[in-house]
């Protein structure tokens, strides 16, 4: 036993007192380093937190781009439309066929037979008065012949009686007694040539004012007639209010009036989204005079001024309303009444109902604004697109869709199309020019 302790001794063993008794005295000095190396750790701690904070600040005060990307999520929809039919054959449009909103999907001729009927009874009425007029201008003019031949009678024997007088005027007027006889001729037939010439004067007048109140007739009948038309061409059409392809057209019931047809329509909508790499920031791109618009009135057009101009009311309130960002043909320009009934065409396809984004108003009062259809086409740019109006680059700058409307007037210069396709002086200048002459 103790040959194997010096052996342990000799190599670098300890007993476990002597170990214990080391651990003892190493304790202490230990537990008087710690609070130092602890106070070491947190100073270096607080240094590398500052240093970071400061990375952190500099990459703030540094703005940097934020990715954007589009997402574009389509989705289809199958929208269903029931209209009235007397036979198939009133159906315009097919399966499988591709429609565009706006487009005739059916058209009823039950429902314009009474107007139709209305108009030829209108017709027949004009025909009928057309020549009972003519007939009483051809009377009336008859009876003119007897009273200008009354006045060349009565002039003629004036004329001879003046002629074959007995006494000189120097008689007349010294021996008034003698010449009495004579003086009352010469008088009376003085005022039958007179009355003559009266006579034909009223006869002319009532001539003249009959035929006046007769147009007046006929023109308030070619009024009727026209405002039937416009009836007969609306009556009985059944317009799709949505672009798409005809998916189905199934018959889903009958009376003894009519069919019923179930018209499914698919549509395709798409929906464009901003997204940025961070989800709590969201960017909206938007210009000033955008955010600054009033929300949409909805109206019914009244009239149609020309290319530029509409007038509309919605209850006991009426607008006069000017086209933002265009500028169309005056009536007396050429394609001035193009461009009035292309307008005109466009408004009627939407049953005369309209919405209006009022953009300002301008010194006549009007309304200067942005026109949608029922269908959400807007007219300013339709116009533009059609070559039916320049685009007003003197307002362009209060107009939110400047960008749109200058493509699609490079699209109409392109094909030529209206004002594009000769010299036609613009409307700005004709103005100029007519204030100046």
């Amino acid at each position: 036993m103790e040959a194997t302790a010096r052996v342990r001794q000799k190599a670098g063993w300890r007993s476990l007192s002597e170990r214990n008794g080391r651990r003892r005295k190493v304790r202490p000095i230990l537990l008087s380093i710690m609070p130092l190396c602890f106070g070491l750790i947190l100073t270096s701690c607080q240094k590398e937190t500052a240093s970071q904070a400061d990375v952190v600040a500099q990459t703030v005060a540094t703005p940097t781009p934020i990715a954007i990307t589009k997402s574009s999520n389509s989705q289809r929809h199958n929208l269903k439309i029931k209209v009235g039919l007397d036979s198939p054959s009133d159906l315009k449009v097919t399966t499988g066929s591709s429609i565009q909103a706006g487009q005739v999907i059916s058209d009823r001729l039950s429902s314009k037979q009474q107007l139709i009927n209305q108009r030829q009874s209108l017709l027949f009425q004009i025909q009928q008065l057309q020549q009972q007029q003519r007939y009483q201008n051809a009377a009336k003019e008859n009876e003119l012949e007897p009273l200008k031949l009354a006045i060349k009678t009565s002039s003629l024997n004036l004329q001879q009686f003046r002629a074959n007088r007995r006494y000189t005027n120097r008689a007349y007027q010294q021996l008034p007694t003698l010449t009495a006889s004579e003086l009352n001729r010469e008088t009376q037939l003085e005022q039958a040539c007179l009355s003559a010439q009266s006579r034909l004067k009223q006869a002319e007048s009532n001539l003249k004012t009959a035929r006046v109140s007769d147009e007046n007739q006929t023109r308030s009948l070619e009024r009727q007639m026209r405002s039937l038309d416009k009836q007969i061409l609306i009556a009985g059409v059944t317009r799709s209010p949505y672009s798409g392809t005809v998916k189905k057209i199934k018959i889903v019931g009958q009376n003894d009036s009519e069919l019923i047809a179930e018209i499914t329509i698919s549509t395709e909508t798409s929906q464009t989204q901003n997204t940025a790499n961070n989800d709590e920031s969201q960017i909206q791109t938007s210009t000033s005079s955008v955010t600054n618009l009033k929300p949409n009135i909805s109206l019914t057009a009244t009239r149609v001024h020309d290319g530029d101009t509409v007038k509309a009311k919605e209850g006991n309130q009426e607008y006069r309303i000017r086209l933002a960002c265009i500028d169309a043909p005056e009536l007396k320009q050429p394609l001035g009444y193009k461009s009035r009934d292309n307008l005109l065409k466009l408004i009627s396809q939407s049953n005369n109902r309209i919405s209006l984004q009022i953009i300002d108003t301008d010194r006549y009062g009007r309304k200067v604004g942005l026109i949608y259809s029922t269908q959400g086409k807007l007219l300013n740019l339709q116009q533009v697109e059609s070559g039916m109006a320049y685009v007003y680059d003197k307002y362009l700058n209060n107009c939110p869709q400047a960008q749109l409307v200058k493509q699609a007037e490079t699209i109409a210069k392109q094909k030529r199309s209206g004002v594009w396709g000769g010299n036609y002086t613009p409307p700005w200048e004709f103005r100029h020019d007519k204030t100046r002459n």
